[in-house]
């Protein structure tokens, strides 16, 4: 089977307002239903099962779930009581890790919200609880429009980092202060910052269920609900990445992995290959680090931690005659039996009882999105660094399982505080910056000659005489000392005649320096969604209509 997808050229909207749709948006319900019938016409089994039957069974498992969890916090969109199983509905995709970040990363769950009230789907986003939660603080703009500052606001203590399912608040004094103290350093700067009614709600669900990470995805998932237009409200439905590794389906892909993990592990650490080598990436961390061998185990894209120790580790695993050892090669190492010719149910069901049984089996980054495209969703819908993961995940699905992948769609946008200030980039400056320097070194072409008096005149001639002289004169090993010497000094002697002239450009200089660092604080795209006005995001959230013109 021909691999024809190519690699894309991906970049940040750099203007406020500005999106990137790709593919197009009047494109995507069409790139939905080739999708899905890629997937119906796939000639793939495993174990005898088609990808189509299995595909089945893991959406009809995981919308159970994801309705179950969402009802727990959130009403279900309106259309799921008609969900059938005969007639399962076609499901869009997205995920993130349950942070507080910024409007060109919610962007996305408008975005397959609306685009699943278009075909008459349904939005399922999933929280990546399996990365580590690094970071407990947001950065804010402080001070004035004219001198303003970032400041970091923590919304909890820092700990070693842990997966965001095992993540509890560490202080609560800091967690439940965190909006307020947002809003002392924000100050006037801008008007009525959504913080003051979402944080009330990360508090209330805390309390409902002791987990950072969910608290802050099921509060902004509520406030989600809050958003509509002529179309409704916006509904998705919404599941824990660690739910969907709890599903038998799951499993099913895990144990089938591992009995051909050698074959895995080359597909996989080619596709790494060949994208450093199309890029010409010499760190071969980017854009994540090969599989490893070390002493016949072979490292899996999977992680491994448990409830008695939640700090994740490698997943490795060696292959013997009718069994596979999996462990992390420290503390934890567990036996999954093989039936007769390779058959591996009993292998899941085992690794079913392993999840039961407080041993946390979970997806790395490339794994998370190869599962879901693979068994769960007829769109996954990535933002730029997602997509940048997927375009190796597209030539593993091709070289481990034969199949053409199915499209995924990339979405973005920017969007920048709504606090009225000059936009000023560094070019002018570094125009000033060069017009100063072109002063210093070439001043005579910043003379005004006309407008001098009678005796500065004389004696501006005879250094403009003496410079002349000098730069007409070759310059030779015997005399480059002293002719440097003389234009250095020729430079010196007309910096007086300048003077009025380079304070003005200097001051200038400042005052625009000053301007573009105000700039660089007040129109970075990586403020969290929360800090906004509602009325700010609403129209650009819900704006799809002009998506493919952004």
């Amino acid at each position: 089977m021909e691999q024809t997808k190519k690699y894309r050229r991906i970049q940040v909207p750099t203007q406020d307002g500005g999106t990137l749709v790709e593919p197009a948006w009047s494109s995507l319900p069409q790139v939905v239903a080739d999708n899905r019938a890629a997937i119906q016409q796939a000639d793939l089994e495993i174990q005898g099962v088609s990808l189509a039957e299995l595909a089945a069974g893991a959406r009809r498992d995981l919308l159970a779930s994801a309705a179950t969890y969402t009802a727990g916090y959130h009403h279900l969109p309106a259309n799921f009581a008609s969900v059938s199983v005969q007639q399962l509905p076609t499901l869009i995709f997205a995920g993130h890790q349950p942070q507080l970040f910024h409007p060109g990363v919610w962007y996305k769950n408008f975005a397959i919200a609306e685009l699943s009230r278009l075909i008459g789907g349904i939005a399922v986003n999933l929280t990546i609880d399996g990365d580590l939660c690094r970071i407990v603080s947001t950065r804010v703009p402080t001070g004035s429009y004219d001198r303003p500052q970032i400041a970091s606001v923590a919304y909890d203590h820092p700990t070693l980092p842990l997966p965001y399912e095992e993540r509890a608040v560490c202080d609560e004094e800091t967690f439940s202060s965190f909006a307020k103290r947002v809003l002392d350093q924000v100050g006037d700067l801008i008007p009525n910052p959504m913080v003051e009614s979402f944080w009330p709600l990360v508090l209330a669900r805390y309390q409902q269920e002791p987990n950072l990470g969910r608290a802050l995805a099921q509060a902004r998932h509520q406030m989600e609900g809050q958003f509509g237009n002529s179309n409704g409200a916006l509904e998705s439905l919404e599941l824990p990445q660690s739910m969907v590794c709890q599903l038998p389906i799951f499993h099913q892909f895990v144990t089938h992995l591992l009995v051909s993990l050698p074959h895995f592990v080359n597909t996989y650490n080619q596709a790494l290959q060949q994208y450093r080598k199309t890029y010409r990436l010499r760190n071969l961390a980017h854009p994540v680090p090969n599989l490893s061998e070390n002493g016949g185990w072979l490292e899996t894209p999977f992680w491994i931690w448990s409830k008695s120790d939640p700090h994740r580790r490698p997943l490795f695993a060696r292959l013997g005659t009718g069994k596979i050892l999996i462990g992390d090669q420290a503390k934890e190492e567990h036996e999954l039996s093989l039936g007769p010719n390779g058959n591996f149910t009993s292998a899941a069901e085992q690794l079913q009882q392993l999840s039961e049984d407080g041993i946390k089996i979970r997806t790395r980054a490339i794994t998370t999105t190869l599962f879901a495209r693979l068994f769960l969703a007829d769109l996954f819908v990535h933002g730029i660094g997602g997509s940048k993961y997927d375009e190796v995940t597209d030539h593993i699905l091709h070289g481990f399982y034969n199949i053409n992948p199915p499209q995924y769609a990339t979405i973005s946008a920017t969007r920048h505080l709504p606090i009225e200030h000059p936009s000023v980039t560094p070019d002018r400056t570094r125009q000033l910056q060069q017009e100063l320097r072109e002063m210093t070194f070439h001043p005579e072409r910043f003379l005004d000659l006309q407008h001098q008096e009678q005796d500065r005149m004389s004696m501006l001639a005879s250094i403009l005489a003496e410079k002349s002289k000098w730069v007409k004169t070759p310059k030779t090993p015997a005399n480059a000392a002293q002719r440097h010497r003389a234009i250095v000094g020729a430079n010196r002697d007309l910096k007086p005649f300048l003077a009025e002239k380079r304070a003005a450009l200097t001051d200038q200089y400042h005052r625009l320096a000053q301007q573009v660092q105000a700039s660089s604080v007040l129109d970075s795209r990586e403020y969290m969604f929360c800090l906004f006005p509602k009325c700010s995001l609403e129209n650009f959230l819900l704006n799809f209509g002009k998506a493919d013109a952004s």
